[in-house]
């Protein structure tokens, strides 16, 4: 997790719950994308500044790297300020006198048990020998980048870069409509409207939005009997975009931390931008400002799952699909000369595998639960991403049963009960592409015994449905599972309510929705 340099230093508490659970804490210092002055009051100022936070902080295991500001270096380097472009020269002396000298030294005296970067994106290493700043701080082939697109298809693995970590990527969406609903009346409450205008503070981010959603939907019919609808849906579909497309984008750097590809590779993190809100508006957060996760937080549960099937397209000619393990299982072995080493579980003399299994890969027809082909792969993988299997396209889209909008891909290990499972759309999800408009149906909801707050809940769904999705309207907490496909005729998942709340109303609150609800004309 990465405390950004434009936001604030977080709380002794924040810190002490990172060292608790393990989280891993990259740690700006609260500069970003600005021109600061480096006068001598200034620098004393910012001297005192970072000596306090670091005697403050270094304690935390949870900080594993300092940062001395965000994207200052990119934006002197590229000229994003008018100013600095025309001064460069003075402004680079500036930005070595505070990055360098001042946070940079002081950091390294009070605590040189962690690396020092000057920015980020940085080319770490490479910026210091460059004396500070370097030609292309967001190079691919050395430090951290950030990136965003809001052009290309971020649902293809073309359009998305190899660096050595991804320090910041994100896509924007929209907070759920409820959470909009009590700022005013609800005249306002329509995807374009002077409140929505206000609220996006990403220039042109309100059409770049729906763009998105056409590369893969189609936009959502107007809706004159229910006049809200039309904004709910829109809604739906960024939230969609969002987690699909952060989806693809995390899912690649985390193939690609032991691939490499004209040089390019070993990607060793992945931080995507936002976490949390600080209002009701669109953005790139996962957790919206009360605390409800938007989809892309249900579906980052999965993409960082310590063991991954991740499929993906190579020029729409062939399918790769990977296996990608975070924690490669290990044991200690005491050397005859006493040394110690970390020795992988399950290797045979036959074979260096630290995991096998069998992949099943089936093909449907998205009106049809019967697979129209299936596929089954035994794998033994001895680093932690591999390719373990590719399918020609043209064995998957045979016209007869199945087209590039009548057909998905579904992936499991050994069965589909399995925990890790993925699933992959052929072309753009559209009614025309003979996708069933679904009947899903809360069957029953129950209190689960000696668990307070928590609940059961199952669907039933008339035909497969992608997408569904269950909200509980003035109720704070989440589900185990949601934004799914459901392949099966009926699923559980649970709710974990942040309150005391009775069953009936938790049942009177529920709700549930799928793709094709956007496109329902009634």
């Amino acid at each position: 997790m990465r405390v950004w340099g434009g936001g604030v230093y977080e709380s002794d508490e924040f810190y002490q719950i990172a060292d608790e659970f393990g989280v891993m804490i990259w740690q700006d210092f609260m500069f970003a994308v600005a021109l600061y002055p480096d006068t001598p009051q200034f620098l004393a100022s910012v001297k005192d500044e970072v000596v306090y936070q670091v005697r403050r902080l270094m304690h935390h295991p949870s900080i594993v790297i300092w940062a001395g500001n965000n994207e200052n270096e990119i934006a002197l380097v590229n000229g994003w300020f008018p100013l600095s472009l025309e001064h460069y020269k003075k402004y680079r002396e500036a930005y070595i006198k505070l990055y360098v000298d001042t946070i940079g030294t002081n950091v390294m005296k009070e605590d040189n048990s962690r690396p020092f970067v000057t920015s980020s994106p940085s080319n770490g290493v490479k910026t210091k020998s460059d004396g500070g700043i370097s030609p292309n701080p967001a190079s691919q082939n050395y430090g951290d980048i950030h990136f965003y697109d809001y052009i290309s298809n971020l649902w293809l693995d073309s359009s998305i870069p190899i660096p050595r970590f991804a320090s910041e990527y994100g896509i924007q969406s929209w907070c759920s409509y409820s959470s909009l609903v009590p700022l005013l009346n609800q005249s306002a409450l329509k995807y374009w409207s002077n409140f929505t205008i206000h609220r996006q503070h990403h220039l042109a981010g309100q059409l770049e939005m729906e763009a998105e959603i056409l590369q893969h939907f189609d936009l959502p019919p107007s809706s004159k009997k229910f006049k809200h609808k039309t904004f709910q849906d829109i809604i739906y579909l960024t939230q969609i975009n969002q987690a699909m497309s952060i989806r693809f984008e995390t899912e690649s750097y985390r193939r690609h931390q032991s691939e490499v590809v004209n040089g390019l590779g070993i990607t060793m993190g992945a931080l995507y931008w936002q976490l949390n809100d600080i209002w009701q508006a669109p953005t790139w957060s996962s957790i919206e400002y009360d605390g409800t996760w938007k989809m892309l937080h249900y579906y980052s549960k999965k993409f960082f799952s310590p063991v991954l099937i991740s499929p993906y397209f190579v020029n729409e000619k062939m399918l790769y699909i990977n296996m990608v393990v975070d924690g490669i299982p290990i044991k200690e072995h005491r050397r005859s000369d006493g040394s110690l080493e970390m020795v992988p579980l399950n290797i045979s003399k036959s074979k260096n595998s630290v995991l096998t299994g069998t992949l099943q890969v089936k093909l449907y027809n998205w009106k049809n639960r019967t697979p129209v082909k299936s596929w089954t792969q035994k794998y033994s993988l001895d680093k932690t991403s591999d390719v373990v299997l590719k399918i020609p396209a043209s064995e998957i889209v045979d016209h007869k049963k199945c087209s590039l909008t009548s057909c998905f891909l579904f992936f499991s290990l050994d069965s589909e009960d399995s925990v890790s499972t993925s699933w992959l759309p052929l072309g753009r999800l559209v009614p025309s592409g003979g996708i069933p408009f679904a009947k899903i149906k809360i069957t029953k909801v129950v209190a689960v015994s000696g668990r307070n707050n928590t609940f059961d809940i199952t669907l039933q769904s008339s035909d497969i449905a992608p997408f569904v999705w269950l909200e509980a309207t003035g109720i704070l907490g989440r589900f185990s599972d949601n934004g799914f496909l459901m392949i099966n005729a009926s699923k559980s998942v649970e709710f974990y309510a942040w309150q005391n709340v009775p069953v009936d109303q938790l049942k009177t609150s529920l709700t549930v929705k799928s793709l094709m609800d956007v496109y329902d004309k009634r």
